[in-house]
C-alpha cells in the first residue's frame, strides 16, 4: 500500500483517501461523445462558409478586372477590351488595343474552382471600354456566374455582375 506524509506528518493511505486521482471510462466517454457532435456541426458550417467564399471571390474577381480594364483605357487613352473565356478555364483576361494589334495587359485571372460562368455571357464573349471610360453603349451588359454543383438541399449559389456600358459602374446580385 502507498503512503504519503501529510503537512502536520500524519502519514494517510491513497486508498484510505476515497478515491485515486484520474478519469473513469465513463467519463471519458461522455467528454469525447461531446467533442465528435461539436465537431460534426461544426464541418457543416465550414462547408458552407467556403461556397460563400468561392462565389464572393469569383465576384470580386470578375468586378476588379473590370475596374482594371477601365482604368486602363481612361490612363493610357486606349481601347481596353475584357474577355470571359468559359469552361473549360472559367478566366477573365484583359486586352488592350494599340494600332489594331493586341497587348495583354495581365495574366487571365481564374475564378475559383467552384464557380463557373453561367451563360448568357456578354456579346461576343467580352466587354470593350474606350479611352473614356464607357463602352460606347447604352444599356446594360450583364455576366451570370454559377457554383458547379449543387450544395445542401440541392440550392445552387449564383450572382448576376451588371455592368452599365454608359459609365462602366457595376452592380452585383446574388441568389442563395
Amino acid at each position: 500500500m502507498t503512503t504519503m506524509c501529510s503537512q502536520k506528518g500524519r502519514v494517510s493511505s491513497i486508498r484510505a483517501m476515497g478515491r485515486a486521482d484520474g478519469f473513469t471510462l465513463l467519463e471519458l466517454l461522455v467528454v469525447m461523445g461531446i467533442m465528435i457532435l461539436l465537431m460534426t456541426a461544426g464541418i457543416g458550417g465550414y462547408f458552407q462558409m467556403r461556397r460563400g467564399a468561392e462565389m464572393r471571390g469569383a465576384i470580386s474577381t470578375v468586378r476588379n478586372t473590370l475596374m482594371l480594364a477601365r482604368q486602363q483605357a481612361v490612363t493610357k487613352h486606349r481601347n481596353v477590351q475584357v474577355f470571359f473565356n468559359p469552361d473549360p478555364s472559367n478566366t477573365v483576361t484583359v486586352v488592350e488595343i494599340i494600332s489594331g494589334a493586341t497587348n495583354q495587359v495581365h495574366t487571365p485571372a481564374a475564378l475559383p474552382p467552384g464557380i463557373q460562368f453561367n451563360p448568357p455571357l456578354p456579346a461576343s464573349g467580352m466587354i470593350a471600354f474606350s479611352p473614356m471610360g464607357s463602352t460606347g453603349g447604352v444599356g446594360t451588359s450583364t455576366i451570370n456566374l454559377k457554383e458547379k454543383t449543387a450544395g445542401k438541399g440541392g440550392v445552387q449559389m449564383a450572382a448576376t455582375i451588371t455592368v452599365w456600358l454608359l459609365t462602366g459602374v457595376t452592380q452585383v446580385t446574388t441568389t442563395p
